[in-house]
């Protein structure tokens, strides 16, 4: 017989959910008792009904899936699945439970066909029931929180009765929500998060795969320095270079073009630099610590006294409007007049007495210029020095040019003025300056050249005064010295040094053969000349102007400005003492330089102990140097001294408010100051001239690297800044001047500072040990000016005249990167803040081209490429660079190796 019995999910549990883990929880074993089973891999099944028996005793199932019959026999099977769509949380109690129950009994026995329910037997029926209820109520307990139950009939057969078998679906959203506690907004909020979690976590994965590698090429350890130097440091190099631009095609307008766009240049000048603009800060604080020296007001000769009052006196214009140009005409009168004036009388004037005078009561530079030296010789001596000079314009080239040409026009106008505001009239003063300019272009044409003065073979030329008079008998040169002098013992047997004895002898054929007028015309003019920034404002008027059309600047020098130069042209290593007692970190920088000055040492001498360029004796002699080298870092201690710097200071004059007598009060104290080196010779003598430069220095005579006052600051050096930072400002500097000791021709000077090959032993140059080196460094030299000609850096003459400076600059370019690199290999290098992605190495090299940071006008331009012998700014940077492999791997540039010369090194 055949039973089918469908039952819907919905008609059954009437729309009641419960929880089918809780529902199915406990089956029926084989024993009658109940064990856990999975929902949907496991059924409740029974064995099939047996035939009806002969006592016809009838029989039924529970609602839950267990045996019930009048008998308590088996029962038929019934297969019921879990609809896994039908998970809702439902509540109850275990009455709630038992009477639906109940319904599902009811429910099913009244859609199971008449003929098995019409057999009666209530009384049986009854008793099952309450058997059921019983049994329910003790099982509630265990699973009537959350209880869903969906049972489908599928078929049934004579032999069995099961439920449908479709397979049941979880909805495995719900499941979870109800294990962590969330209703169904909380479950779509958590579903919402999850994706914007996903979705962000896709875009970090995105990020980090496509973020670019670290632009960082240094391999060593690294810290990040947050100290205020270090903030200094950061802040003055961002706020120069320009982001924006390609360092690797313009690498000086990427490091300077904030500064220039930020500087420009002050109307007073014609160039500025990082260089000037250093010395530009300290003329304002030596200025202040002028006006503000204390003394007691009876110390009227104390070193306060004097500089405040001839600071003053410079800056009281009324004392010097009043004057106009008396002082000045006072001194031409006694000289015996000035023919362009009409007042020169020409029988009675003495050429010889007028030239002494110039030379020894006012410094003027006629014809020649005299000074004491360090003997090469004998360094622990001092020697008389003769010199060439007496050229009113910038260099000797100049008188060469077309007769048209701006700075010709305007020297040519400067004289012509100059001698009208003393009274001469137009057409003197306009035959005055024709005949100067050519008088002075005579002298042009026997000067030296630069390459003649810079070799010390061919300008210590050791010859007594009678020698020397012999050769130029017009000149009274030991009248002239012993008058400058005079306390020294000088005679014709006395032994000078003189530069250039052919100029010597040009020079006394030159004033053999000019008239008397001429001649008078030319000494007056150099005296007129050098002493016209000192009168009114009228002649004032007349040099500035000249200086405008010359070099370009728009402006006069503020008055305290050029107050301040002037006063320290006389009181120079006062006013750095005092400028240096205010700076800070006086020992900490003398440890950091000190440190530095021996890493370059130790990175030139490796380059020396392997180089080609030097043979086995000149690389002893230079190793030798190298070891026995000094540096006088800033302001020596003698001179912090203020009992030294009374002594020194003893012999100046002061007086309180006629300034143009303080002038000539200082140029005979500066005479003085030389004829007690020669007199009394000390160390210092050979290297204390550098103190006041705007550069480096290194003294051949000395072995010693001299590192002015204005250089020890920022942004060039500070103690607290990285190495990287000092390095390039000042330690390419300090690299330059170490290189000049023991290449070219420093190297023909020992440690002792004796001049190793005197220039009669000229013709056997060839046979000495300094042939090989100085061969080499030509060579070197003379392969940067291919090179660097061939990149567009100048023209070649530029490049020819600035060769030996250019080899010099590249060769202590890439020693000071190996010392920094040397550095970096002991210590941690530091990353500066906001420059996150710059290697220590790039910093230096930015560093150094900021130092480097520069600007002129177009008639300074042409002066410095004129009269120097030294490549601009820009463009040393850039031949710099293309010679330096390590730029270009750090700033992640092309190397074109085939370019590269090899270092003077």
């Amino acid at each position: 017989m055949k039973i089918e019995a469908i039952i819907h999910p919905s008609n059954m549990w009437n729309d009641r959910e419960l929880d089918e883990a809780n529902v199915y929880d406990h089956k029926p074993h084989e024993n009658g008792g109940f064990g856990r089973s999975s929902i949907d891999e496991q059924s409740y099944s029974m064995d099939p009904p047996p035939p009806p028996s002969s006592t016809g005793t009838p029989t039924t199932t529970t609602g839950n899936g267990g045996p019930s019959s009048l008998d308590y026999h088996s029962a038929p099977t019934m297969d019921m699945r879990m609809d896994h769509n039908m998970l809702d949380h439902y509540e109850s109690n275990p009455n709630d439970f038992m009477s639906l129950d109940h319904a599902q009994e009811s429910s099913m026995m009244m859609m199971m066909p008449t003929h098995m329910t019409d057999q009666g037997h209530h009384h049986h029926h009854h008793q099952h029931q309450h058997d059921l209820n019983n049994h329910h109520h003790q099982e509630a307990t265990h699973f009537v929180n959350h209880t869903q139950f969906h049972p489908q009939f599928v078929h049934s057969t004579r032999d069995d009765v099961k439920l449908p078998t479709a397979k049941a679906r979880d909805n495995y959203l719900k499941k979870y929500a109800r294990k962590f506690g969330l209703n169904d907004r909380g479950c779509y909020i958590a579903c919402v998060l999850a994706c914007l979690a996903f979705f962000f976590l896709v875009i970090i994965i995105a990020m980090i795969l496509s973020w670019p590698a670290s632009p960082l090429r240094h391999s060593g350890p690294l810290h990040f320095c947050s100290k205020p130097p270090c903030l200094e440091a950061a802040a003055g190099i961002l706020g120069k270079k320009n982001a924006s631009l390609d360092p690797c095609t313009d690498f000086y307008s990427y490091a300077c073009d904030g500064w220039v766009a930020h500087e420009g240049i002050p109307s007073s000048k014609s160039s500025w630099s990082t260089l000037s603009a250093m010395e530009y800060q300290s003329r304002i604080e030596k200025s202040r610590l002028i006006t503000m020296a204390s003394h007691e007001p009876s110390q009227f000769n104390s070193i306060e006294w004097k500089v405040q009052n001839f600071y003053q006196s410079c800056m009281s214009l009324s004392f010097i409007e009043s004057d106009r140009e008396k002082p000045l005409t006072k001194i031409i009168n006694n000289l015996g007049g000035w023919e362009v004036l009409r007042s020169f009388n020409m029988y009675s004037w003495e050429s010889h007495r007028v030239l002494r005078e110039l030379h020894t009561e006012y410094s003027v530079n006629a014809f020649f210029r005299i000074d004491v030296i360090a003997d090469v010789n004998d360094p622990n001596r001092s020697i008389i020095q003769v010199n060439p000079d007496g050229l009113g314009m910038p260099d000797k080239s100049y008188y060469h040019r077309l007769p048209d040409d701006p700075a010709i026009q305007a020297y040519q106008t400067f004289m012509k003025d100059s001698a009208q505001l003393f009274g001469a009239s137009s057409t003197e003063a306009h035959k005055f300056s024709i005949d100067m300019f050519n008088f002075e272009k005579r002298i042009s044409e026997i000067t030296p050249d630069g390459d003649y003065l810079e070799n010390p073979m061919k300008i210590n030329n050791r010859m007594t005064v009678k020698d020397l008079h012999i050769m130029a008998i017009n000149v009274p040169w030991l009248e002239i010295l012993k008058a400058a002098y005079s306390d020294a013992p000088l005679s014709e047997e006395t032994e000078i040094m003189v530069v250039s004895p052919q100029y010597a002898a040009d020079i006394g054929v030159i004033m053999s053969t000019t008239d008397r007028g001429s001649l008078n015309n030319y000494l007056m003019w150099r005296l007129v000349q050098s002493y016209m920034p000192y009168l009114s404002k009228s002649f004032r008027e007349v040099t500035n102007l000249y200086r405008k059309s010359l070099s370009g600047a728009q402006k006069p020098l503020e008055r305290w400005e050029f107050c301040e130069i002037t006063t320290e042209r006389f009181f120079s290593h006062l006013m750095n003492s005092l400028y240096a007692q205010q700076k800070p970190y006086l020992r900490e920088r003398q440890t950091v330089v000190k440190k530095l000055f021996d890493y370059i040492k130790h990175n030139v001498a490796k380059s020396v102990s392997v180089s080609d360029s030097y043979d086995y004796v000149s690389r002893r002699a230079a190793m030798n140097k190298l070891k026995n080298m000094t540096v006088q870092i800033g302001t020596p201690e003698f001179l912090l001294d203020r009992k030294y710097l009374k002594l020194m200071y003893n012999h100046l004059l002061v007086q309180k408010t006629d300034f143009f007598q303080n002038i000539q009060y200082g140029v005979i104290f500066l005479r003085k100051r030389e004829e007690l080196a020669l007199v009394s010779p000390g160390e210092e003598n050979g290297w204390l001239a550098h103190l006041t430069a705007l550069q480096v220095g290194y003294s051949a005579v000395s072995n010693k690297v001299i590192i002015p006052e204005v250089l020890l600051q920022p942004p060039l050096f500070h103690p607290g800044f990285p190495h990287s930072v000092n390095l390039g400002g000042l330690g390419v500097k300090m690299t330059e001047s170490v290189i000049k000791g023991v290449t070219g021709y420093g190297l023909m000077f020992d440690p002792q500072g004796r001049l190793q090959f005197a220039p009669e032993h000229a013709s056997n140059f060839s046979s000495s040990i300094y042939f090989q080196p100085l061969t080499a460094f030509d060579t070197s030299a003379e392969c940067l000016v291919s090179s660097l000609s061939s990149s567009g850096v100048d023209t070649p003459d530029i490049l020819r005249k600035c060769r030996r400076e250019t080899a010099v600059t590249v060769s202590a370019l890439q020693e000071t990167f190996k010392a920094l690199n040397d550095i970096l290999e002991l210590e941690k290098g530091a990353i500066l803040p906001a420059m996150e992605t710059f290697d220590p190495q790039s910093v230096f090299f930015l560093t150094f081209a900021q130092s480097l940071c520069s600007q002129q006008s177009m008639k300074e331009r042409d002066i410095e490429r004129t009269a120097r012998h030294r490549l601009l700014n820009q463009e040393l940077l850039k031949g710099a660079l293309s010679q330096t492999q390590g730029f270009h791997t750090f700033f992640g540039c092309s190397f074109n190796d085939l370019q590269v010369c090899q270092t003077i090194l």
